[in-house]
């Protein structure tokens, strides 16, 4: 029977005489009911839903309903109490108070509801106590409290064994958590969201062995946060601006190996590239201005070690282990052997001018010029979106940041393997989709991982890990592709700087004729430069002084035959009759003889 929206509903008749089989009543937002009729011989009735009514007590009977599993209450503002429900719904298995603003405790019980699954007592402003809940429901599996701005602290969990959502979002007033709370080893999420007052955790927080997500976000007292569980997917403790440090120290699993990964079939491959955010570890540290920066150096070394993790923090920098930066744009390129390449550690720095939610994406895009250069390949790596995190009650279009500087740190496995050598030369290109709030990428940075790093423990304090861009055989300290590129280009230069000396050398024969004496000093050079290896050459470019000496004796020697070729063609122009005559007929006089 359903008579919701009934607003004019005053009464109700003895619904027994009526329908003594009904199995379903409902009852929602009928404003001006004010009581139940007598339920207790409705013994089918299975759910009973009276939201948004006047009722101030419920129904009371001798005889229980044995077969109502669900009863909705919510909004009910005027709801004072509730009865012992262990003797009118002994097998209830989901019981919503949610709004009952008049509501200031919940009574113990005679007997513990065992079916009890979920408990929902939310927006209960006035709501002040709670009883040991392993007395009322030992087998609940759904709490929820949001926004119980009177309650202060929170009865112990030990024996809830199969609670697995706890949800205190925004009770203002709670102050502690009780430090028994590593005892639910069912729990997988954990909301603690907006609870302005709460300034610490209990150490056993790293004991819920399944927990998979956890929010923090706008705990504005919260100073530190204690080491956390390694299962942990997604943590959210954005808006905490005394947050000062924080224990990310993932004892991380190692994932498959990547031989393995490589022979996945297309189909797998596919479906993967659709779950590409699925089973990466999220961290979010929005607007945390005074979080040590540490955070992110321990998550570029969870990179590393092959671990896919994606981090959103409050900083201007990228990490200094990162082996290329741009340090002024959104964009770089460099050249990449692919052999045994895994995956790549993405870096950008962006800056929002204005409060508002973050991009609906960052992408970069990768372009991989074969060294033939007649082969291009182009790649696409999602680093963040936004839908994938809206799941949350207050992400409903994806986290807000507040106009500052931001760093985000993404992994991104590369769905290729290449067992062979292949250098290319790679250009990324990063970039932003969505909603746009004046966002730029001031610096970007990337850093490739290969399969070594991934087999690497991370307990192990190595080298590497301090310094990632070393290799353990490098006397130098450099990337042996990093050495070669160096050496091309001083090979490069070298042979410039010879053959402009030697087109320079020819000029200097072709003008001054084989019959000068500056010849033998010619001559003297291109002995030395047959007869010396390319180090002396090389020794001629770091001396130049010598070169300079020599150049004056040739600009001297070149006057010298300017000056003679000058005086030359003056004689013989003296020597003309018609100069000679122009000269008497317009100045009257005559030339003088030679």
């Amino acid at each position: 029977m359903n008579l919701s929206y009934s607003q004019d509903l005053i009464r109700i008749p003895d619904l027994s005489s009526i329908a003594p089989n009904l199995e379903f009543l409902y009852l929602n937002d009928c404003y001006r009911l004010a009581e139940i009729p007598s339920l207790q011989n409705l013994s089918n009735l299975v759910e009973l839903r009276m939201s948004s009514s006047q009722v101030k007590q419920p129904f009371s009977g001798d005889k229980p309903l044995g077969k109502l599993k669900l009863m909705d209450l919510s909004y009910t503002s005027n709801l004072i109490g509730i009865p012992d429900l262990s003797s009118i719904a002994p097998n209830l298995e989901f019981l919503y108070l949610t709004g009952c603003w008049s509501l200031v405790e919940i009574p113990s019980l005679q007997n513990p509801l065992r079916n009890l699954k979920l408990m929902d007592l939310s927006f209960s402003h006035q709501l002040i106590r709670i009883p040991d809940l392993s007395s009322i429901a030992p087998n609940l599996e759904f709490l929820h409290l949001r926004r119980c701005t009177s309650l202060v602290e929170i009865p112990s969990l030990q024996n809830l064994s199969k609670l697995t959502e706890l949800n205190l979002s925004k009770c203002s007033r709670l102050v502690t958590i009780p430090s028994n709370l590593g005892e639910l080893k069912c729990l997988e999420k954990l909301s603690l969201y907006k609870c302005s007052n709460l300034e610490s955790l209990p150490e056993s927080i790293k004991q819920l062995s399944k927990l998979k997500e956890f929010d923090l976000a706008r705990c504005k007292s919260l100073k530190s946060l204690p080491e956390l569980p390694s299962c942990l997917e997604y943590l959210d403790a954005s808006n905490c601006p005394s947050l000062e440090s924080a224990s990310i120290s993932f004892h991380f699993l190692e994932h498959e190996d990547e031989n393995e990964e490589a022979e996945k079939s297309e189909d797998e491959n596919k479906e993967a590239k659709k779950s590409e955010f699925q089973d990466c570890k999220f961290l979010g540290f929005i607007d945390c201005v005074n979080l040590n920066k540490k955070v992110m150096e321990d998550v570029f070394r969870a990179h590393l070690s092959g671990q896919k993790v994606m981090l959103f923090m409050a900083g201007g920098e990228v990490p200094e282990g990162m082996r290329y930066k741009n340090k002024i744009g959104s964009s770089l390129s460099f050249k990449i052997d692919l052999r045994h390449l895994i995956a790549f550690s993405f870096c950008i720095v962006t800056h929002f001018k204005h409060y508002g939610y973050l991009p609906e994406r960052f992408e970069c895009g990768v372009d991989f010029i074969y060294e033939s250069g007649n082969r291009q390949e182009h790649n696409k790596f999602t680093l963040f979106n936004g839908e994938d995190f809206a799941n949350w009650d207050h992400f409903c279009k994806g986290p807000y940041c507040s106009g500052s500087s931001h760093v985000l740190l993404s992994f991104n496995g590369l769905r290729r393997r290449f067992d062979e050598e292949c250098l290319v030369k790679a250009s990324f290109c990063f970039i932003t989709l969505g909603r746009v709030y004046e966002e730029r990428i001031m610096d970007c940075g990337v850093h490739p991982i290969y399969s070594r790093n991934k087999r690497r423990s991370t307990n192990e304090e190595h080298q590497d890990d301090e310094q990632p861009h070393q290799h353990q055989d490098d006397e130098k300290g450099e990337p042996p592709l990093q050495r070669l590129e160096q050496i091309e280009d001083q090979n490069y230069i070298l042979n410039h700087e010879r053959r402009k000396r030697k087109r320079k050398r020819k000029r200097k024969r072709t003008k001054i004729g084989h019959q000068n004496p500056i010849i033998s000093i010619e001559k003297k050079h291109e002995d030395d430069d047959e007869g010396e290896p390319e180090d002396k050459e090389h020794n001629d470019l770091l001396n130049p002084e010598e070169d300079e000496n020599q150049n004056d004796i040739l600009n001297h020697e070149r006057t010298k035959r300017k000056r003679k070729r000058k005086r030359k063609r003056m004689t013989v122009k003296r020597h003309d009759p018609h100069i000679t005559g122009l000269v008497n007929m317009c100045f009257g006089f005559s030339l003088p003889p030679l």
